[in-house]
């Protein structure tokens, strides 16, 4: 089977990318959505944790942390992801979904250590 083919979306899958640092962090910018129902859309950013410290913008240096590694390793469900290269998808499991459409806000994005 082919790695980049995704059987539920029309997306490739996610090409992961090494952080460029230890004092880099990777930073999930999941998109707001008024429906629960709607997909799951995401920016992944890589952020220097001293520069994140400095900034003003709360557009980068506002953000929670959560534990990804809980529950089923099923893989079901997409993250899409965009970038200017074109969209993506991340394989997530059930409650990884189930988490996110529970603090994804209706307009303002959220950001995810």
């Amino acid at each position: 089977m082919d790695e980049t083919a995704n059987l539920n979306s029309s997306e490739p899958l996610y090409n992961y990318r090494p952080l460029e640092g230890p004092r880099w962090v990777r930073v999930v910018q999941l998109y707001p959505a008024y429906s629960h129902i709607e997909p799951l859309k995401c920016l992944i950013l890589h952020l220097d944790r001293e520069r994140l410290a400095m900034s003003i913008d709360e557009n980068f240096n506002n953000y929670s942390a959560v534990s990804y590694s809980w529950g089923s390793s099923t893989f079901s469900q997409d993250l899409i992801v965009e970038s200017i290269k074109g969209n993506s998808v991340v394989k997530i499991s059930l409650n990884v979904d189930a988490m996110l459409r529970r603090f994804r806000r209706k307009v303002k994005p959220l950001n995810l250590w």
